[in-house]
């Protein structure tokens, strides 16, 4: 009999495209803890041939992400190497996608972006399922290739077997099968040389020794396309285990609209790192003995797939706040508590931004508490009635929704971008600055007389300034 737990070798692959995302610090655990308990590795990288939505700095914001909730790897990704970067090892997938060619398991295709737009609406009227009708398939070779070689836009497709059925086993799921006809014949190689994530994922998978792909749900319709080209190219396949997304309290994927999902805005609401492990392992799975708090040793040496229940854990931010408050209260002594406010909320390097802001308001020393308490607590008494923008609430909820929007997509929180957000809404909108900034103020620091509002702003930061917008828009929502 095989041992599936010898030599394991697990990873995960995060696209830098945002904020390091709650989901991915739920995957990661998961790995780290599989390849800890097992003695294996566990291998960080980045997975980033989608090159239109990446966004600058994400990359060093995962790995700070990941190396504050102590879940470090063995192997990949860090700053000064860029080896487990797909986008550094774009020859490789090429190499293999050429390959599969010669092995008749893959086409070029040159269908232009209207034939495929006309036949996906054609599908759609016929209530047919949207996939790709083979065309460049059963054409020739060579004047599709030709085609390509003069200029038209060329692709490289998956030739999915038109009978049978690809059949893999899950760890949590049994086995799942699906009839080949079903499937599309999926993109390998894009028009830009870049490879898709089903391609680079395999490719990267075999060439790492991945013993275990542990990684979300959403991923299982894709798996079989993946076991055909783990058989084409005769790699071995790697064991499966699909995990249960998070999920809000209404059933739906965990998602900024509800909740927030980056790990960061958690760091800087003040929950500590042991305690997000602590409750992003509660979401994996509960102990016999239904026991509520643990360290990561605990999680690692009582951890197994197998007691990972399907339904869906819900996030839920009370329970977090809870498990905060145990921490504070009963597991961090008085000097832990001490070394984390001075190593986090009053940083010296933190306390030399505001005290150039507040000094020449002040009378005496205590005068700085009073004038900069919004910089370090977050529960404001603001009157939200007075937040409305020329009492107008459906513009003020309009304005809110594009500040917050324009921030969450800012990978660099700057002066130049929050001063370029606020003079656009106030342009657009034809309001004055003063109206704007007030209205502002009050929402972001519960009070109306501050210093400068852009580097008060800079200052409090991005996650904080968000969270604020978002606890007013819900008040404003409810005028």
């Amino acid at each position: 009999m095989i041992n599936q737990y010898k030599d394991v070798k697990v990873r995960i692959g995060p696209s830098p495209t945002g904020d390091p995302h709650v989901g991915t610090g739920y995957v990661a655990l998961i790995n780290y803890a599989f390849a800890k308990k097992y003695n294996g590795k566990f291998v960080f990288r980045i997975e980033d041939t989608n090159q239109k939505n990446i966004v600058h700095n994400s990359i060093y914001n995962i790995i700070k992400s990941l190396i504050w909730l102590g879940l470090t790897w063995d192997d990949g990704v860090n700053i000064n190497s860029k080896l487990y970067q797909q986008s550094n090892r774009i020859h490789i997938y090429q190499k293999y996608a050429h390959y599969l060619i010669k092995l008749n398991k893959a086409y070029w295709c040159s269908c232009s972006y209207n034939r495929l737009a006309k036949l996906k609406l054609k599908q759609q009227k016929s209530n047919q399922p949207s996939k790709y009708d083979g065309y460049c398939r059963y054409r020739s070779h060579i004047d599709v290739y030709n085609e390509i070689s003069n200029g038209a836009l060329g692709v490289i497709r998956l030739k999915v077997p038109n009978i049978g059925k690809t059949i893999f086993y899950d760890i949590l799921r049994g086995p799942i099968s699906i009839y080949n006809n079903k499937l599309d014949d999926q993109i390998l190689l894009k028009n830009d040389g870049f490879p898709t994530y089903h391609l680079a994922n395999v490719i990267d998978d075999h060439l790492m020794n991945i013993t275990h792909v542990i990684r979300g749900e959403e991923w299982i319709s894709s798996t079989p396309k993946h076991v055909l080209l783990y058989k084409f190219l005769n790699f071995k396949i790697p064991y499966f285990c699909h995990l249960p997304l998070l999920r809000n309290h209404d059933r739906s994927k965990v998602s900024k609209s509800i909740n927030p999902t980056s790990i960061f805005y958690y760091k800087h609401l003040g929950i500590l790192p042991e305690v997000m492990v602590n409750f992003l392992g509660l979401m994996a799975f509960s102990f016999i003995d239904n026991k509520q708090i643990f360290n990561l040793k605990y999680f690692v040496n009582n951890f197994s797939l197998k007691k990972i229940a399907l339904g869906g854990p819900i996030f839920d931010i009370k329970k977090l706040l809870w498990l905060n408050k145990q921490y504070i209260h009963n597991i961090y002594t008085n000097k832990q508590i001490t070394k984390y406010l001075l190593n986090n909320i009053l940083s010296q390097s933190y306390l030399n931004q505001i005290i150039p802001l507040v000094k020449y308001r002040m009378h005496t020393i205590e005068d700085f508490i009073n004038y900069t308490n919004y910089f370090f607590v977050d529960n404001l008494n603001i009157n939200y009635k007075l937040c409305l923008i020329n009492n107008n609430l459906n513009d003020t909820i309009n304005i809110l929704n594009q500040i917050l929007e324009t921030m969450q997509t800012w990978s660099e929180f700057n002066m130049y971008n929050i001063k370029y957000c606020f003079n656009s809404c106030c342009q657009i909108y034809k309001l004055s600055k003063k109206t704007l900034f007030m209205t502002m103020r009050l929402i972001l620091t519960g009070t109306t007389t501050t210093p400068p509002l852009f580097p008060v702003i800079l200052i409090l930061g991005k996650y904080r300034c968000c969270y604020r917008i978002e606890v007013a828009l819900k008040y404003i929502n409810n005028l």
